[in-house]
């Protein structure tokens, strides 16, 4: 995966693309791993989910104040929001002028189905 992230870093292009990422520390450990190794494999996600964006050039990164690992339980609200919110600009996207023009253009193209 990382390779082919270095090959099309934006490989979602300009769809809208939100992440949520939690702002809270990780919890305690698991039996068997360090407090240290834990806390650095946390922030390694962390980091992950955040450099997940750049798939997108039209992205937005929320940080969950309230949240651990599982937002959705955690901070429902900010879920619903995030897709509200892409739904609404892939809409918006869709019926934009360039884009209605274009889906005019292909369809004129089209064969007719029998």
């Amino acid at each position: 995966m990382y390779v082919a992230r270095q090959a099309n870093p934006s490989a979602l292009g300009d769809k809208p693309f939100i992440v949520l990422v939690s702002s809270r520390n990780a919890d305690s450990a698991p039996s068997g791993v360090s407090e240290e190794a834990w806390k650095r494999l946390a922030e390694e996600k962390r980091q992950q989910k955040i450099g997940i964006a750049a798939l997108s050039t039209n992205h937005e990164l929320v940080f969950a104040q309230h949240s651990g690992y599982h937002i959705q339980p955690d901070e429902p609200e900010l879920v619903v929001d995030a897709i509200q919110r892409v739904v609404e600009s892939a809409a918006t996207i869709r019926n934009s002028p360039e884009v209605t023009s274009s889906k005019q253009e292909v369809i004129r193209f089209l064969p007719a189905c029998p």
